[in-house]
């Protein structure tokens, strides 16, 4: 078991389309913003178990993290209007700025390494990650702007190297990339006035993500193989 810390470099994109009607007339909003690119910071806890053969060692781990991690992006949102005839012919253009965070990861790995000597081991690893995700700024209205929460997950692959610092206690340090599977979310939302719906919404949107990250971490073996 043990714990670690590092940074990450994010890349991101967001994709959007947003229709407002009340009755035969509205505007449709096509929203796309990135890819772009970010930064954070983040703290892991980890528990596993390693197994050595010879000079080779296989193992695997569960680690939950507490992140401030930066996914947001700028783009553009293009707007078409139209009536009961259908597009007017009339459209505009604007900002689109969503603010995307993750605050929360967890992480299924397994890892296959190497022992260059009696304290060095060397390691591949590999394995699915799930992230929690929260997106703000993502209507075109300021009066309605929902904190929309989700779950992205997908596969996550690494390398490090791990010494041995004495009989229980190894430092290591590792480099991951995670490519986060896209979400989609929908949602559906109205204005209302004496209980007469004065406008409604409908929203799709699309998040794709990946983070490239650093660690380095320490690690208390209960029952030291090597």
């Amino acid at each position: 078991m043990g714990a670690s810390a590092g940074g990450a470099a994010t890349r991101s994109q967001t994709n959007s389309v947003e229709r407002a009607t009340n009755g035969p007339s509205g505007f449709i909003a096509s929203d796309l913003s990135g890819p772009a690119s970010n930064a954070g910071g983040f703290i892991d806890v980890f528990a596993g178990g390693d197994v050595q053969v010879s000079r080779l060692v296989l193992g695997g781990q569960l680690e939950a993290s507490i992140s401030d991690l930066n996914f947001s992006s700028t783009g553009t949102r293009a707007y078409s209007y139209f009536d009961a005839g259908g597009p007017t012919g009339a459209t505009a253009t604007g900002d689109y700025r969503p603010q995307l965070t993750a605050r929360w990861r967890a992480s299924a790995l397994l890892r296959a390494g190497v022992l260059l000597d009696d304290n060095t081991l060397l390691y591949g690893l590999g394995g699915w990650t799930f992230g929690r995700f929260e997106a703000r700024n993502v209507t075109d209205n300021p009066f309605y702007q929902p904190n929309e929460a989700f779950w992205a997950n997908g596969p996550t692959g690494g390398v490090g190297i791990e010494r041995k610092l004495d009989s229980n206690w190894r430092i290591r340090a590792e480099y991951r990339y995670t490519r986060f599977d896209g979400v989609r979310t929908q949602d559906q939302y109205a204005f209302t006035s004496g209980g007469i719906t004065t406008q409604a919404y409908t929203r799709s949107s699309l998040y794709d993500q990946s983070v490239q990250s650093g660690r380095i971490g320490f690690a208390y073996a209960f029952n030291p193989l090597r």
